[in-house]
């Protein structure tokens, strides 16, 4: 069951992240858009100190200037709208407006999307509050972004319970997946080298990472995995209410994601 739990959870959030993948690279960022912004903007008009602790473990300094100079031009009602607005257009880009059996993966998706508890969830709470897009596209659209900080807020309540630092975490995770060290730390989640170096350092010194920072200890490993664990064991609800048809929305829901993938390759900026 754990197993069956683990598979569907992270497979579902990888597809759902994907899918929403286009609102992080939409021409108007250049114009000065601004997404973190808009991420948060369902819970409302947040001080950007709490929008910051909503969106760990990325920088908070960064979070908060970006949330602070946008209340001062815009209000959050408005972001949501905008936000959705740009998330249909690119979404419907990749996979068309309306693509074969939608119909079907949103009367799988939705349900399983609004049976995620709120306790701990913030920012997926304030998404379930708002009304379903009219739009297929953007109903697809805001259930995959519900599912995708579903997760993300069980991996930031499953690593703080575990005594790990936003910082930290980035480096761990860097390592057990395998990817370049830093590449999140410091270029997508805006930490600065001296903010990692001190990290690495109180790592080394607990034994979860080694020395040199190139891999994790037996330790580290072990706490890692049992991060993920405890990140799965809170979407057991999402889990349990797509039951039997696991495999049926995943399906449908891989093609879409390539696709989205596909079309924004080379364009995703370093801070999501």
């Amino acid at each position: 069951m754990a197993d069956h739990l683990a598979a569907v959870s992270r497979k579902l959030r990888a597809r759902a992240d994907s899918i929403i993948a286009g609102i992080w690279a939409v021409p108007e960022m250049a114009e000065g858009f601004p997404s973190l912004a808009a991420r948060v903007a369902p819970a409302g008009d947040l001080a950007p100190e709490a929008a910051a602790a909503l969106l760990a473990p990325i920088n908070p300094a960064r979070v908060e200037a970006q949330v602070a100079t946008a209340w001062a031009t815009t209000t959050a009602a408005a972001l949501v709208a905008h936000r959705m607005v740009l998330a249909e257009r690119e979404l419907a880009a990749a996979i068309g407006p309306a693509p074969g059996a939608i119909d079907r993966a949103l009367a799988l998706l939705r349900p399983v999307a609004d049976a995620g508890v709120v306790e701990g969830h913030a920012l997926f709470a304030g998404q379930r509050s708002l009304p379903i897009p009219d739009a297929p596209v953007g109903a697809l659209f805001r259930a995959c972004d519900m599912v995708r900080e579903h997760r993300g807020a069980s991996h930031t309540n499953a690593w703080v319970a575990a005594g790990v630092d936003a910082v930290e975490i980035n480096l761990m995770s860097e390592l057990w997946r395998g990817m370049p060290p830093r590449s999140v730390t410091c270029a997508q989640m805006a930490w600065s080298h001296d903010d990692a170096d001190a990290a690495v350092v109180r790592l080394a010194d607990r034994g979860l990472i080694t020395h040199d920072a190139t891999a994790l200890t037996d330790d580290g490993r072990a706490l890692r995995d049992a991060i993920e664990v405890a990140t799965d064991r809170q979407e057991a609800s999402i889990v349990d209410a797509l039951g039997d048809d696991a495999d049926e929305l995943l399906g449908l829901l891989e093609p879409w994601a390539r696709a989205v993938m596909a079309a924004m390759a080379g364009r995703l900026p370093p801070v999501r």
